[in-house]
């Protein structure tokens, strides 16, 4: 079908740029076989979504609170101890008698659902251990560093600017020495005579290349075996014949390209990338598929992807907020600690995703159908879903509040100990009148 529709278009526009030599203008456009506008063929299938009604979904200890609207059983659903609490309607479970929070923790207990949250703390405590213990510490250290740098920079003279340009490096002032290389400095430990640099910077220069020319071998090894080591620079051991910490990395490759921290990607796919402790902020991936892609503590803000499929991608400590999805639809995802919050979904189809402690807050989905997905552990609040139909999904520990749905049913679902609070599916409001 999609062979005939481009070639019908092709002979159309080929047709067209005939007349037009021939200094006449003439349209052509394919209509189906009834005559039909394209109007009433989308106004046929919303009314054929609209019949995708909860049909086959099993709720486990998923009770729904809160129901604005009358619930409507179908016969192939099956709740178990799901029932409906504190109904605006006259239906379920809406007196005294039942204490709706004591009666939730009792359920955690007993499913193990407590202790299971208590493992997760306790594991990301050992986590939070070594970014305070070790990781923090250092990123202080770089910033310091980064900042002397910059300082350093910003008091280039014009003169030093000029041999940069020329020679490709240019001789450090006595503060621009001191800064560096004093007591105070950044590496104090490379002892430099700010003297003789300020008297002969030539021959300082070449007295240093000289000391590094005699390095021993087993020197040079020593050398070696800290450029393996990819911690910042600290204070090392002094060499007393060249005056030199270990640490000095000596033709020290390159780092790895990181992705941009504005990523703008036009036309321009890829695979097998991560992205690491880099956010993207104000990006765009505009025809740009990817897949294998692996992202963490790389938070993504003010984003947009439009016409970009995606696949086999890995999201962790990396939350997602204002982004605005059209025309990419994804599959194979997994999404760990990594909440959503303002994210716009219009025609982006999801199958085989797996999200874990991945809240989310304020989401929109239009023709956006989820399949195949296993949600844990990941509430949802303020969620519109419209003509955006779930099908084989398991959510367990995954409550929702404030949600609504419009031509957006569910087939073949599984909630465990998955509440509902406050929340209008399968009733549209917006409903057109019969």
């Amino acid at each position: 079908m999609n062979h005939v529709i481009r070639f019908t278009y092709r002979m159309g526009k080929s047709n067209e740029k005939f007349f037009k030599e021939m200094n006449d203008n003439v349209a052509f456009q394919n209509r189906p076989p009834n005559g039909k506008s394209p109007y009433e063929e989308m106004q046929k299938m919303m009314q054929q979504i609209e019949e995708f009604d909860d049909k086959g979904v099993i709720s486990i200890l998923s009770p729904k609170l809160f129901n604005l609207m009358p619930d409507q059983q179908d016969p192939e659903s099956k709740r178990y101890m799901s029932p409906n609490m504190l109904s605006f309607q006259d239906e379920g479970i809406n007196t005294d008698e039942c204490e709706t929070l004591k009666w939730l923790d009792l359920l955690l207990d007993f499913t193990g659902g407590t202790k299971m949250l208590n493992g997760h703390v306790q594991r990301l405590g050992e986590h939070m251990k070594t970014v305070d213990e070790i990781l923090y510490p250092r990123l202080l250290e770089t910033e310091k560093m980064e900042k002397h740098y910059d300082k350093v920079h910003s008091m280039s003279s014009e003169e030093q600017r000029r041999q940069m340009k020329k020679f490709g490096y240019a001789p450090l002032n006595a503060k621009q020495l001191e800064m560096m290389y004093g007591d105070k400095g950044v590496l104090p430990a490379y002892n430099v005579d700010v003297k003789s640099h300020m008297e002969d910077p030539d021959a300082a220069l070449e007295k240093t290349i000289r000391k590094l020319s005699s390095l021993t071998p087993e020197e040079i090894a020593e050398v070696e075996r800290y450029q393996k080591d990819e911690s910042t620079i600290k204070v090392g051991k002094m060499d007393e014949k060249t005056d030199m910490p270990f640490r000095t990395r000596r033709q020290a490759p390159a780092p790895p390209r990181r992705p941009s921290f504005f990523d703008f990607r036009d036309l321009d796919p890829f695979a097998f990338t991560q992205r690491i402790s880099n956010p993207n902020i104000l990006g765009h991936y505009v025809i740009s598929p990817y897949a294998f892609y692996l992202q963490v503590f790389s938070p993504t803000l003010l984003n947009m992807e439009i016409i970009n499929p995606r696949a086999f991608i890995a999201t962790i400590f990396s939350p997602v907020v204002l982004v605005l999805r059209v025309l990419s639809p994804s599959a194979f995802r997994l999404m760990l600690f990594s909440p959503l919050m303002l994210i716009a979904w219009i025609m982006v189809p999801e199958a085989f995703l797996a999200k874990i402690f991945s809240p989310k807050l304020l989401d929109a989905r239009i023709l956006s159908p989820e399949s195949f997905s296993a949600i844990v552990l990941s509430p949802g609040a303020g969620v519109m879903r419209i003509a955006s139909p779930n099908a084989m999904n398991v959510l367990v520990l995954s409550p929702s509040i404030f949600t609504y749905g419009l031509w957006s049913g569910n087939r073949y679902v599984v909630q465990v100990l998955s509440p509902g609070l406050v929340g209008v599916d399968q009733h549209p409001l917006l409903k057109p009148e019969p």
